[in-house]
């Protein structure tokens, strides 16, 4: 990341990103919440600030569950032709 912007700035353009790509919908209060969660790190680890931030989303945030789709069709035992075992 760039040395010369804020740590604060960096870790607030990474939250925001995270919780886009984790599928929240950025609006103006999840904005806010997001500054009110880099102000919170920033005050509790200000020399990793960017670590504080993404270990607070939780506390912030209820982001989306996504689960893995189920193998199809069902994974069973096979045989490749080799005749009998």
């Amino acid at each position: 990341m760039n040395t010369s912007t804020p740590p604060s700035e960096q870790a607030l353009r990474r939250v925001l990103r995270y919780l886009e790509l984790s599928g929240v919908t950025i609006t103006v209060d999840a904005e806010k919440q997001a500054l009110a969660l880099v102000t919170q790190a920033l005050d509790a680890d200000p020399g990793d600030t960017l670590a504080a931030s993404m270990g607070l989303i939780p506390l912030y945030f209820e982001l989306p569950r996504h689960s893995a789709p189920l193998p199809s069709p069902p994974l069973c035992r096979g045989s490749l032709g080799y005749g009998d075992y």
